[in-house]
């Protein structure tokens, strides 16, 4: 959430105007949506005339701008308000639910679950033979690198499954389907339902059959990842920090001061050319060069991002923030971003390019883009993403195009550091909700993502800086504290992990600049630590 703002560095959620508070009594029958306020999952309220509920449980901080009417991802709505009977709305004190457990399972089932036939067996059948795994039931829940077989054809799978039909969810890795095809085997392999055809309704409950009850977790397992090992060329473990192009407060600083406790520094932004639908510009900010000291060009940025190559750093150029306003909405729009961004590249020497769309995303075209822009620039190009929280929850409606994003395009993404800050409360994979500024959110947040990406991918990203967003700081300790607790299983709160994940690429801040302002506390505590780590 990273911003040309002049009150935080970055944050959509932390920095947006405010609507004015509805007065205490409402002319409805739901209770008027109140900033400030916490709403338990399935609550309804009453906002600018049309009733919404809650999608999760969430504290709507003051400032943050979660109005119902804006945050798609947490309210629903349920149309204009027609009650006919007015009712006094409490005053703004929505009942607080802390941890309402919003699905008893917290693994997603990527595709809608096909309801099977109907079938007294509770468990798979025997292994068949003639190489054929053991056969899979719609009722059994696979944990990641399980195998079965179906209709003859061997499956494995990717990740935490359940009643997902391998022949019709099924797909290369990286493809989002939980079922990977291992190949044909021989003889004809019984299937344990006499239905061979599943009905393609979705079924929003599980098969009536007499299942075991699946835990809140699945099982820990030494793999807990499907995807490929990434083809940037990344240390094995990473400090990131963004750069800002622009003069909000912060300490200014040429790329080339950055210190060298950062291995990759994003710089941000991109802007978007306004005579080219999704192409993009980058020049120094006029502000900024202004603010240095002797001013800044584009040449001498040029240079820097050679010094910063010569010490074996990496620059990135990052799109979007929160006031970026590229958008990739048609195949146009699509060849102008891949061919601006490629000759940008060339032309100042970026090792890749860094998504940070804060709005809504074309998720096809996106994966079209970067697609083309790996082809294009060749395997070592770099490619991060910097997605809110809830860009990446799995089982919140309207979220996790970030993580559809990452799963579908597997290795072609390096790194994805996500926004563990401006986000309030959010379910963990164990289904509990854990607030903001604590090692248990980020834990849990990360064991989340980790599901679906190779530890190699994932980055934890925290402000540098109290003023570096409008909430979610937590202390560089703390930081160090989650790093160990998802690599090594020490210094955790009171939320385990399922796996140690000792390959977790490492962390990012926003930015630099704010870190600079703090006496560069965050990278003098966290760049250390993680040269420790294995």
């Amino acid at each position: 959430m990273k911003s040309k703002s002049r009150l935080f560095g970055r944050g959509k959620l932390a920095l947006a105007a405010l609507p004015a508070a509805f007065a205490a009594l409402s002319a409805f029958a739901y209770p008027a949506w109140v900033d400030g306020g916490t709403y338990s999952a399935g609550t309804v309220v009453f906002y600018n005339g049309h009733d919404y509920q809650a999608l999760v449980t969430q504290t709507d901080y003051v400032g943050a701008n979660w109005n119902p009417a804006a945050t798609p991802s947490l309210w629903k709505d349920l149309g204009v308000d027609t009650s006919a009977t007015p009712t006094p709305a409490p005053t703004p004190a929505p009942t607080p639910a802390p941890t309402p457990a919003p699905t008893p399972k917290p693994t997603p089932a990527p595709t809608p679950v096909a309801t099977p036939a109907p079938t007294p067996a509770p468990t798979p059948a025997p292994t068949p033979s003639a190489g054929c795994y053991a056969t899979w039931s719609a009722t059994t829940a696979y944990n990641g690198g399980a195998t079965v077989s179906y209709n003859g054809v061997n499956y494995k799978a990717n990740w935490w499954t359940q009643g997902n039909n391998p022949s019709t969810a099924s797909g290369p890795v990286g493809s989002g389907q939980p079922w990977t095809v291992v190949g044909t085997c021989g003889g004809t392999a019984p299937t344990p339902t006499p239905a061979p055809t599943p009905a393609p309704t979705p079924a929003p409950t599980p098969a009536p059959t007499p299942a075991p009850t699946p835990a809140p977790t699945p099982a820990p397992t030494p793999t807990p990842t499907p995807a490929p090992t990434p083809t940037g060329s990344l240390p094995k473990h990473v400090l990131v920090g963004y750069w800002q192009n622009f003069d909000n407060g912060a300490a200014v600083q040429t790329l080339a001061q950055v210190p060298t406790s950062y291995n990759v520094v994003e710089v941000a932004f991109a802007d978007a050319d306004p005579a080219n639908d999704g192409g993009l510009l980058f020049n120094i900010d006029s502000g900024l060069s202004k603010a240095v000291s002797g001013g800044y060009t584009n040449a001498q940025f040029a240079n820097d991002i050679k010094t910063l190559h010569s010490q074996g750093r990496f620059v990135i150029l990052s799109v979007g923030g929160q006031n970026g306003s590229i958008t990739l909405g048609n195949s146009t729009a699509v060849t102008n971003f891949v061919n601006s961004a490629y000759a940008l590249i060339q032309q100042y020497g970026f090792d890749g390019i860094d998504i940070d769309l804060e709005n809504a995303i074309n998720v096809a075209n996106l994966e079209s883009a970067l697609r083309q822009l790996s082809a294009k620039v060749g395997p070592n190009l770099i490619i991060t993403m910097a997605p809110q929280t809830i860009d990446m929850l799995p089982n919140i409606p309207g979220a996790g195009a970030y993580l559809q994003v990452a799963r579908d395009l597997g290795s072609i993404i390096t790194m994805v550091n996500t926004q563990y800050y401006n986000s309030g409360s959010m379910p963990g994979r164990d289904g509990k909700n854990y607030n903001q500024g604590t090692v248990d959110f980020i834990t849990a947040q990360a064991d989340t993502v980790l599901q679906y990406l190779q530890p190699g991918q994932v980055g934890l990203g925290l402000p540098a800086s109290p003023s570096g967003a409008g909430s979610g700081y937590v202390d560089p300790s703390v930081v160090n504290n989650a790093v160990d607790c998802l690599t090594q299983g020490t210094h955790c709160g009171s939320y385990i992990p399922v796996a140690k994940y000792p390959g977790l690429r490492g962390v990012m801040d926003w930015s630099t600049n704010w870190d600079a302002s703090n006496n560069n506390n965050f990278a003098n505590t966290v760049a250390p630590h993680l040269k420790t780590l294995p």
